[in-house]
């Protein structure tokens, strides 16, 4: 008689990536910014093959790649959590849904801070911009990617009882 054991396990393991992959489609649908974080994503990916990086400078944009949707979905999920146990204005659900929000900004300025020394050779920048410049469909592709920024820019992201008062809705309560 044969185990169902591994079966089973292989289903449960199977599950998991199933929601992660969920949690990754609400982030996809409901924050702005993890859209805006995947477009620049393909952007510098774009721009990377361009500027011909080696593999070490690679390496180091896949940590950035990685690293900053990965704190933009523990942001979100913490915001959720936050509501859920605190749904009136508390100053520590604020500070606490802050931080995370400060962990995304710390990652994200550290990524700008790589891509400045990783394309900041003027040589090597000019030579990028000038396939650039001469690839038409290139110009098509950007077009698309810029459509895409406006579009997620001017998405609504969910508010929340402790959102600053400056991004609250008009209707939402203010702090006490």
């Amino acid at each position: 008689m044969r185990s169902n054991k591994p079966k089973k396990a292989l289903r449960r393991r199977g599950k998991s990536f199933l929601f992660a992959a969920r949690g990754i489609a609400f982030a996809v649908k409901t924050q702005p910014n993890f859209c805006f974080h995947l477009l620049a994503i393909l952007l510098v990916t774009e721009f990377g093959l361009l500027y011909h990086l080696e593999k070490g400078q690679w390496g180091l944009l896949v940590v950035f790649f990685c690293l900053i949707p990965a704190l933009e979905l523990i942001n979100t999920a913490l915001e959720g959590v936050v509501d859920l146990a605190s749904p009136d204005y508390h100053p520590l659900a604020k500070a606490a849904k802050d931080c995370a929000a400060g962990a995304v900004l710390v990652a994200a300025l550290g990524a700008v801070a790589a891509a400045v020394f990783l394309f900041g050779d003027p040589a090597r920048l000019s030579i990028a911009l000038g396939i650039f410049v001469t690839t038409p469909w290139m110009w098509c592709l950007l077009a698309a990617e810029l459509i895409a920024a406006v579009v997620i820019l001017l998405l609504p992201g969910k508010q929340s009882e402790h959102a600053t008062p400056f991004f609250r809705k008009k209707h939402d309560k203010k702090e006490p």
